[in-house]
């Protein structure tokens, strides 16, 4: 009696699966070859959670125009505004990592930003009269904004908050915001001489490329203080 003949069953094509610690040149050649280069996209998102971190910067309101007229006048640029400023400009003008990462677009210019405003006014005849005003700060926490829009208002596009918590207007810029505020702090006889602010967001970047090159900007600025 001769041994029936087995039968090779049917290679049945599978969607690859890759384990997510064995991502290799071989294993991304299946995936695009099975799912597409969105498939490849979908993967990394899973692959690879991307991390939120802490940004923030810092600038003195009276010293920005000052910097920034003297440069150009220096540097033989227009004063027009119309040209993005120089990145050596906003680094001597801001200070802190959130402004890097918004002019390299490592991260999504819209944000759920906060920021706040400390400021001293004096008296206008006796200037050893200072006083503490309140605190300027605004958190737009479920309520992003693009960054532009929050820096100078409706030039760059428009936005509507709920100033006071009560009926929506439109966003004017956080200078202009400010000096909104600053109304009813102080008499006439004061005047405002200081003021310093701070902008913050907690993001993710775009993608780990863009989170490399943000971690290797802050490893040569640490260099740089030795």
């Amino acid at each position: 009696m001769s041994k029936a003949n087995k039968i090779k069953p049917k290679n049945r094509k599978k969607p690859y699966k890759p384990k997510k610690d064995q991502l290799n040149l071989n294993s991304i050649k299946q995936i695009v070859s099975s799912k597409g280069v969105d498939g490849l996209y979908d993967h990394f998102k899973e692959y690879k959670r991307l991390d939120k971190h802490y940004l923030e910067m810092k600038w003195d309101i009276f010293d920005v125009n000052t910097t920034i007229d003297l440069y150009c006048l220096m540097n033989n640029i227009s004063l027009s505004g119309d040209d993005p400023l120089p990145l050596e400009l906003l680094d001597m003008i801001y200070k802190g990592d959130l402004i890097y990462a918004l002019r390299k677009q490592l991260i999504d210019p819209t944000q759920e930003f906060r920021i706040e405003i400390h400021s001293r006014a004096r008296h206008i005849d006796n200037p050893d009269d200072i006083v503490t005003l309140e605190p300027y700060i605004k958190d737009f926490a479920g309520d992003p904004i693009n960054y532009e829009v929050f820096m100078q208002g409706k030039d760059k596009g428009k936005h509507y908050f709920k100033r006071d918590g009560v009926f929506k207007t439109l966003w004017e810029g956080v200078t202009k915001e400010w000096n909104i505020n600053l109304d009813g702090q102080y008499s006439d006889d004061y005047e405002v001489f200081e003021a310093k602010a701070k902008l913050s967001c907690t993001t993710p970047f775009y993608s780990w490329l863009q989170e490399k090159e943000f971690k290797q900007y802050k490893l040569l600025g640490q260099m740089r203080r030795f």
